[in-house]
């Protein structure tokens, strides 16, 4: 089996910001509908690891402090609508 995804490319200068408005929006249509669900994704170093660098010799990995902070700040949004935490599997 084949995955394709878009890869991010990364470089020094990127700062990372939360765009809350499409994963927020689905959520709560489901939850008007009745359904609950469990978002999933990426974790920050996953997304790090698959990134590619655009600058030669740069670590993505040096982003990750930025990183997470985004990563807790949408997993608070999503605790305050409603969202439940899961387990993994």
């Amino acid at each position: 089996m084949v995955y394709h995804y878009l890869v991010p490319e990364l470089g020094p200068d990127i700062r990372f910001r939360l765009d809350w408005s499409k994963p927020l929006s689905e959520y709560l249509e489901a939850k008007e509908l009745g359904l609950e669900t469990r978002p999933v994704f990426l974790g920050p170093l996953s997304f790090l690891l698959l990134g590619k660098p655009v600058v030669s010799g740069f670590v993505p990995l040096r982003l990750l402090d930025g990183l997470v902070e985004v990563y807790a700040e949408l997993l608070e949004r999503l605790a305050a609508a409603g969202g439940r935490r899961g387990s993994a599997g």
